[in-house]
């Protein structure tokens, strides 16, 4: 069956006096494809066609990002009548959009075709059976899959190459499934690259059926494996795949599991010769289920295996533990759990995220038993750090139970051997109920089930990141080395030195790994790894605050090892370099809180030891660093020491804390506030509460029309009545403050007696309410007068203007009782008078 993966594509838009097409496409992107990235994290978008209507001169691609203009090209078409555009795109959370025009001559466009939702970015193929999928909950799931994509046709579809077409992953329902979605999901979170998930699992499918690979037609519609490999070449992605996710096995671990490591040979054999040996293949060992056969465990170990029998490209991972189990298939937590354990691995292979420890599960390498034969010690990867649970309690509704971890691992295929466990680093100690030899051991059931629950439920044995080990089956128990017991040891305190002897093994050890524990600093760690035949071992330990070591060793080879030899210890000077100091003296506001930093330096390992001793007003207790004291009191000195001590060493410090003194800065107002008229005013300030150390005092003065002066002293000549009013004073000093304020009249200049032929008011004094009267001579001109009125302080309370005549009543009925100054002004005539309101 020949394939045509690029079609040519027809514009509907014709010529309008023709009826032809403008021009047909060679190549053109699909709506929503997804381009993999090469290595600088781009792709082309590459469009090919030609013209078919003569008028065409002319036809651009023009190029959106997220919606904005990005690129544009242009191609003026030639006698070929061809055109070509290769606009790139990046790997990243953003969508790209291409419309192409064509152009007459006599400048009129016509859109020739256009296409949105393009990316760029990594592939991944996933295969198996339904976990591979995982549809428990998802349509519960809340995943943003705008920069997601799988390629594929609607279910049921029977003409394959016809539907197929561009997704978003969520579409259609259930075609990449709860596990890939959270998986990119995780991957994206941390690299911003967009995913193609295309995945071929089916339900139930069995190892052989999804390994029928048709040799003379690998892409064959009829197969499982050919409509996968079909849709990975529909979509261009020949030698692109990034990762091959593989989960399956339960379908033999329910039926018989004979045959099923040839059968996976097979398939991992027609994988690499159709995707190469470039993408990083992912398999997944199945969980135990709730019904199966017992070669099952033989299954899941073959699947434990894997890196070893194929080391290069694969990586594996345990399911067992994982949670939201029901004996076969996951709920969305569980598939998520899982998506994103996968994700950590693939963030460390392929994108070279700092995340690599312990994200593994762990897998055991060998299991030793001592020579007297009462235990059994499992041993993990080094990096590995284990968690012995020693029991699950569990509740299903049926009441509450516990299942103990050292039940679930059978020396021998025998239950109940176990009385016990621990874990130490990477290595498990498990104690014989009775001492005997053991040939073999197993972990965990082939398959479970019992009155309590339908499937197993815990506990597992896990490493400190949640990591559950691989179940194993019959792993070979072999015996121990005979370990080093005369290791002894020689402190040269004027070198520094620590030498280490012992006598040479005889045994089949081809290393001997040397470990040494560091009071206080750290626990026994390996520290060296030397041939067999070493005998000796010289260093000079890391400086420590206590300089005591201690030191063992073990002798190890491909399979086995010896138990710990015989601790030795060691002394050596201690050379302190401790410091540590303190903030400069400092001055506190009154009621607020001393903080006091310590600086430390010169710490030796472990830096975490060192122990600050405080002393001065108000510690006690315990005190961490920085030392905070509150409650000290106004005016007080207080002197703060901190000692730092390490081991044999210590250092002081010591700092002084000044409270503030209360304010007691006053200030009042000196000279006379009553001024006559033209004459020269003169304030002083009279300070007191001034303190030594608080800084210069300023003075700021205040008063109306916007006066303003500064100084302890305010002079001012030539007063008029504007300048009458409040004048403030504000002085400090340092954080202290204090203000008064003087009430200054200037006075008005008093009239002079009127002639008999001058205008004339009374009555004065005035009542309230009674009315005021001017009075002008008879024959004096009519011209408007101004009629102002101010009290003594200066405030003007009435201006009006009057139209005299002989006898005119005057606008004063407003006024309270007091004294005031009344101001008559024309042109011809000018009254001043002092006038009395009673």
């Amino acid at each position: 069956m020949k394939l045509l993966y690029i079609g040519v594509f027809y514009v509907s838009m014709l010529s309008p006096v023709f009826g032809q097409p403008l021009a047909s496409f060679q190549t053109l992107p699909y709506e929503r494809q997804l381009y993999a990235r090469d290595g600088t994290s781009r792709a082309t978008v590459l469009i090919e066609g030609s013209v078919t209507d003569p008028a065409i001169v002319r036809v651009a691609c023009f190029m959106t990002r997220a919606g904005k203009p990005d690129q544009q090209q242009r191609v003026t078409i030639s006698d070929t009548r061809t055109f070509r555009f290769d606009p790139t795109i990046r790997a990243e959370r953003a969508e790209y959009g291409v419309s192409l025009y064509a152009y007459r001559a006599t400048g009129d466009s016509v859109l020739l075709a256009e296409r949105k939702r393009l990316l760029c970015g990594d592939v991944f193929v996933i295969y198996g059976q339904s976990n591979a999928i995982g549809l428990g909950g998802l349509d519960q799931s809340s995943i943003n899959d705008q920069y997601m994509r799988q390629c594929g046709y609607a279910y049921g579809a029977t003409d394959i190459p016809s539907a197929m077409q561009w997704y978003p992953a969520n579409q259609p329902y259930g075609a990449v499934g709860a596990f890939g979605l959270y998986m990119a999901e995780a991957i994206m979170a941390v690299t911003n690259i967009p995913i193609c998930l295309i995945n071929g699992a089916e339900g139930g499918a069995s190892a052989n059926q999804l390994n029928d690979r048709n040799a003379n037609s690998p892409t064959d519609l009829t197969t499982f494996y050919g409509r996968m490999l079909y849709r990975t070449r529909w979509a261009g992605y020949q030698g692109q795949v990034k990762a091959i996710f593989f989960k399956q096995g339960e379908a033999e671990a329910g039926s018989s599991a004979l045959g099923y490591q040839s059968s996976f040979d097979r398939l991992y054999q027609n994988l690499r010769k159709d995707y190469g040996t470039a993408p990083r293949m992912y398999v997944s060992q199945i969980n135990i289920m709730a019904r199966g056969q017992d070669n099952a465990g033989e299954l899941r170990d073959f699947q434990r295996r894997l890196k070893q029998i194929y080391p290069s490209g694969l990586e594996n991972i345990a399911t067992v533990g994982t949670q939201g189990y029901d004996g076969i298939h996951y709920s969305l937590e569980g598939n998520a759990q899982i998506a994103r354990e996968q994700a950590r691995q693939v963030l460390r292979d392929l994108y070279g995220q700092a995340d690599t420890i312990q994200v593994n599960s762990p897998n055991v390498r060998k299991v030793i038993q001592n020579s007297q034969h009462d235990t059994l010690t499992l041993v993990f990867e080094p990096e590995m750090q284990l968690v012995w649970t020693a029991d699950s309690v569990q509740d299903h509704g049926n009441g509450r139970y516990a299942r103990l971890l050292a039940d679930v691992f059978y020396p021998d295929n025998q239950t109940g051997r176990i009385s016990t466990g621990r874990a130490v680093g990477n290595r498990v100690q498990l104690v014989l109920r009775q001492p005997g030899p053991v040939q073999t051991l197993t972990y965990l059931p082939p398959f479970f089930s019992d009155a309590k629950n339908g499937f197993y439920d815990g506990p597992v044995l896990k490493n400190t990141r949640g990591m559950r080990a691989f179940s194993f089956d019959k792993v070979a128990v072999v015996r121990a080395l005979p370990a080093i017991t005369n290791l002894s040891l020689l402190s040269n305190t004027a070198t520094r030195e620590i030498s280490l002897s012992w006598t040479g093994s005889t045994t089949a050890a081809t290393e001997v790994v040397l470990e040494r524990a560091t009071a206080g600093v750290t626990p026994f760690v390996p520290i060296a790894t030397l041939p067999a035949s070493s005998t000796t071992y010289r260093e000079k330990p890391p400086a420590s605050a206590l300089g005591q070591y201690q030191y063992r060793l073990r002798l190890v080879s491909p399979v086995s090892e010896s138990e710990l030899s015989n601790v030795v210890a060691g002394q050596l000077p201690v050379i302190c370099s401790l410091s540590v100091s303190l903030g400069s003296s400092s001055t506190l506001a009154i009621g607020a809180t001393a903080s006091i930093s310590a600086t430390v330096t010169g710490a030796l390992p472990a830096t975490d030891g060192v122990l600050l001793r405080w002393a001065g007003e108000g510690v006690a207790g315990n005190q961490t660093n920085p030392l905070a004291i509150s409650g000290l009191l106004p005016s007080s000195t207080n002197v703060y020491t901190v000692t730092a001590m390490q081991g044999v060493c210590s250092a002081t410090a010591t700092t002084t804390v000044t409270v503030q003194t209360p304010c007691a800065l006053s200030v009042a107002i000196a000279g006379a506030q009553l001024i006559p008229f033209g004459e020269t005013l003169s304030l002083s300030a009279v300070v007191t509460g001034t303190q030594l150390g608080m800084g210069p005092l300023t003075a700021r003065w205040s008063g109306p029309a916007g006066y303003t002066a500064t100084g302890t002293t305010l002079t001012q000549t030539a007063l008029t009545p504007n300048l009458s009013g409040p004048y403030s004073l504000t002085v400090e000093q340092g954080r202290c403050l204090a203000t008064a304020t003087a009430a200054v009249v200037i006075e008005q200049p008093l009239a002079m007696e009127t002639p008999a032929d001058t205008i004339r008011v009374g009555p004065n004094p005035l009542r309230v309410g009674q009315p005021l009267w001017l009075l002008l001579p008879r024959g004096t001109a009519t011209t408007p007068l101004q009629l102002t009125i101010w009290t003594l302080t200066g405030q003007r309370v009435l201006t009006s203007t009057v139209l005299p005549t002989t006898q005119t009543e005057l606008p004063t009925a407003s006024l309270r009782p007091g004294l005031y100054l009344l101001n008559i002004a024309s042109t011809t005539h000018l009254l001043w008078q002092r006038l009395l309101v009673e």
